[in-house]
């Protein structure tokens, strides 16, 4: 059973919608235009991380839950018994002793929003549905990942116009980064090999660039790439023209990039540079936004890039 809370205008009462719905499985789910509320037998830790991802509250039997409106942020997980949630010898039992919070930072869509949140920290303090936007993501998640960054205290809250203020950007940026390439970079990557660079020569940008190959100019005879697809249909022209081939730990990484691009227009994080290197096979091609071509440059492990990007990360101003 689920029900979805239509939240009315000040003054008005909630409107309240019921509709059956199957949870054990996300691809049945669509969320609906109100604000669900999914109440269930079990929700699996499979369809809970969905939801949670995707903004919908939930709670099941076990005392599994998931809240996020504005000011109220409940997130109880790892139930898988039904006892686990009546507690000790009484049915109706409800622990209330302090639990640790076990919700991740950087769950592929919530790295979206730090992201943008590194590369512009003036948009913390716009509109949360902006937000949301601008990293690609729904509104509900938007604003449970600027919930949970503000309980991290790597946010404030602005009480001039409303909205955030990024606290603690240092402490962020490296906590992000490292978490990057085993979560949300693992996730946007569609291709990794080995191929011809140089035959991208004269290809009309069909993307960013980042990593080492954003720096050119920085390093000479550079061997890793990444490069990211404002469309990743894309990629079979890519590969064609490079003569790529999907290996294991090749150095080229084609990912799909997941910053607004305004429908084709001059997205609001899109930086004024491009790759400046002549000599650079991609030369002229956008450079994706500094965290992005920081985490890369930390993700590739490699001795000789980590000056390189000590000297991307003394670029951000907090």
């Amino acid at each position: 059973m689920l029900i979805g809370a239509a939240y009315g205008e000040k003054g008005r009462e909630p409107t309240l919608l019921v509709r059956p719905v199957v949870v054990e499985d996300p691809r049945h789910f669509y969320p609906s235009e109100h604000s669900d509320f999914v109440l269930a037998p079990r929700v699996t830790p499979r369809v809970a991380e969905f939801f949670r991802e995707n903004g919908v509250m939930f709670l099941d039997e076990r005392g599994n839950c998931f809240v996020s409106r504005p000011g109220i942020f409940i997130d109880v997980r790892g139930r898988t018994t039904a006892s686990a949630a009546g507690g000790p010898g009484h049915p109706g039992f409800v622990d209330a002793r302090p639990r640790k919070r076990t919700a991740s930072l950087f769950t592929p869509r919530r790295a979206q929003v730090a992201a943008v949140l590194l590369a512009r920290p003036e948009i913390a303090a716009l509109p949360i549905r902006y937000v949301a936007q601008q990293a690609g993501v729904s509104t509900g998640t938007a604003m449970q990942t600027l919930e949970l960054l503000a309980r991290s205290g790597y946010l404030s809250s602005n009480q001039v116009n409303g909205g955030y203020r990024l606290e603690r950007g240092d402490e962020l940026l490296s906590a992000w980064a490292q978490s990057f390439a085993t979560g949300l970079g693992a996730e946007l990557e569609i291709f990794r090999g080995t191929g011809d660079l140089k035959r991208l020569a004269h290809l009309h940008p069909l993307g960013w660039v980042s990593g080492e190959q954003a720096l050119s100019h920085l390093v000479v005879g550079g061997e890793t790439a990444h490069i990211y697809l404002d469309d990743p249909a894309a990629l079979s022209e890519v590969l064609r023209q490079g003569r790529f081939r999907r290996a294991e730990k090749g150095e080229i990484h084609i990912c799909t990039a997941f910053w607004s691009t305004d429908g084709g227009r001059e997205s609001d994080l899109r930086p004024p540079e491009r790759v400046l290197s002549p000599s650079s096979p991609l030369a002229g091609w956008p450079v994706a936004p500094l965290p992005i071509v920081y985490a890369d440059l930390v993700s590739t492990g490699e001795p000789r890039l980590m000056e390189v990007a000590e000297q991307v990360r003394s670029r951000f101003k907090f």
